[in-house]
């Protein structure tokens, strides 16, 4: 665990914040959770690195994965006929990388497989009357049944467009209510930095004394809550105290936090165990520490 101790921290660490998206977002990448779900998905995560630091390399490769990822599916779903997955996925390229290199190609390819599957759906044959008078023959039975057989597969082949034009109309859908999600993310993380609370002032000294440098002399690492390992997330809590001159600790309070209450009462209950060395004062001092909990620490 790394710990940090001063007497003042930002509200907001942007660095902190680019650091905890983009490995959230390589992780959702490695579990197949490009677009999904909402607010959790590597596009999003990227997304969001993007919107604090538009250069930043490492997001735009991610977003060029996914965009490789989308391509490779809609070659797929065009060589084994799956028209409406190709359709989808290619949509998804468009979103991602509009400019994407096999952009043109694929969708060319999707247009001749649409051209060919229509033209390998064959026209419904009214069989011509047979002559009353004429006896049913081996050839006219013959007829009869490859009529019935192109007509079945008219209709399968009608029923089978139709699911697939369903399934479209569905997964546009729901991409268009991912890529609403995504805005709205990225658009409340630029308010989040934008409107960030400033920093808490530091107290004033109560005498003109300069008031002594405060050494750790034992840290205990706090407990990951449960509640936070099961959900994967990470934070950091500030907490505000006071030292006693033999370098106790006293009264340590929570004045601000990364993910709710989460780690709040880990954070409490392993300072409250710190120990600083003895400093020559008549007052406690005050300090303000962060606590870090981050997942990859704890391997």
């Amino acid at each position: 665990m790394g710990w940090m101790a001063a007497d003042r921290k930002p509200a907001i660490d942007p660095q902190a914040v680019i650091a905890t998206n983009l490995a959230a977002a390589q992780r959702a990448f490695r579990e197949g959770r490009a677009f999904e779900p909402r607010g959790q998905s590597a596009f999003d995560r990227y997304n969001t690195v993007l919107a604090l630091d538009p250069s930043n390399a490492a997001a735009r490769q991610g977003i060029d994965q996914i965009a490789d990822r989308f391509a490779a599916q809609a070659g797929m779903a065009i060589a084994r006929g799956q028209v409406a997955a190709a359709i989808v996925a290619l949509d998804s390229l468009r979103r991602v990388r509009p400019e994407h290199r096999q952009l043109k190609d694929l969708q060319a390819q999707l247009e001749a497989a649409q051209e060919t599957f229509a033209a390998a759906v064959p026209e419904r044959v009214e069989p011509a009357p047979a002559p009353k008078a004429a006896p049913t023959s081996v050839a006219s039975t013959s007829l009869q049944q490859n009529v019935d057989a192109q007509a079945r597969a008219v209709a399968q082949a009608a029923e089978a467009l139709k699911r697939d034009q369903q399934q479209l109309a569905n997964a546009q859908q729901q991409f268009a209510a991912k890529i609403e999600a995504a805005e709205a993310q990225l658009a409340a993380a630029r308010k989040e930095v934008v409107q960030a609370p400033p920093a808490p002032a530091v107290e004033a000294p109560a005498a003109a004394t300069p008031a002594p440098s405060l050494r750790l002399a034992h840290i205990v690492r706090p407990e990951y809550p449960q509640d936070a390992l099961i959900k994967g997330a990470e934070g950091w809590v500030n907490v505000r105290m006071s030292v006693t001159p033999a370098g106790n600790v006293l009264d340590p309070r929570v004045e601000q936090s990364s993910n709710g209450t989460l780690f709040n009462r880990a954070a409490i209950t392993a300072v409250r165990k710190w120990r600083y060395e003895p400093f020559a004062a008549s007052e406690p001092q005050h300090v303000t520490v962060r606590v870090d909990f981050r997942m990859e620490e704890r391997h």
